[in-house]
């Protein structure tokens, strides 16, 4: 996983397809505010390990469907 590039449309389409919104998204992962997530999604802020861990539960990913 180190150094590979995460594949941020790929959650976004898995996160749709699941119907959860990025509100949703931002709760599961912790975060007390939609923005956070939102940024991340959208690429100006990088996800931590412990995000794609989560992402990949709520979303039931495999971790190298993330990458």
């Amino acid at each position: 996983m180190a150094g590979e590039q995460i594949d941020i449309k790929h959650i976004k389409e898995a996160r749709e397809a699941k119907g959860i919104s990025i509100s949703e998204m931002s709760k599961a992962l912790g975060y007390e505010s939609y923005v956070a997530y939102y940024r991340k999604e959208q690429g100006t802020r990088k996800f931590s390990t412990s995000d794609v861990v989560k992402i990949s539960r709520v979303l039931g990913l495999e971790l190298d469907e993330i990458f």
